[in-house]
């Protein structure tokens, strides 16, 4: 999933209010140190960084269904792809909704 190259950054939509995201962010993160301001989270991982910034919050229309959702960006700092990728996937399994 991730490049090889040390720093990356990507953009994801997440169907989430930033009250939803702050409030699941403890979880998400267990007992990795973090910082807010504003809206952005600056997280301190292994050797390196991970800065997630949340976006504008929109509303999606689906009938008379109104679905909140925003754009999230992850920068990952001086980690490698496999430091990224154990990062990020138990933190995007923490945000999934639904059920099987």
């Amino acid at each position: 999933m991730f490049a090889t190259s040390v720093n990356q950054s990507f953009t994801k939509e997440m169907g989430y209010t930033h009250r939803e995201f702050f409030r699941n962010l403890p979880v998400a993160l267990k007992d990795v140190p973090y910082h807010v301001k504003g809206e952005t989270i600056s997280i301190s991982y292994e050797d390196g960084k991970v800065e997630i910034q949340l976006g504008e919050m929109q509303n999606r229309q689906i009938a008379s269904l109104s679905l909140p959702y925003m754009q999230v960006s992850f920068t990952f700092f001086d980690l490698s792809p496999e430091q990224r990728e154990a990062f990020y996937t138990p933190f995007q399994r923490s945000y999934q909704k639904g059920g099987g």
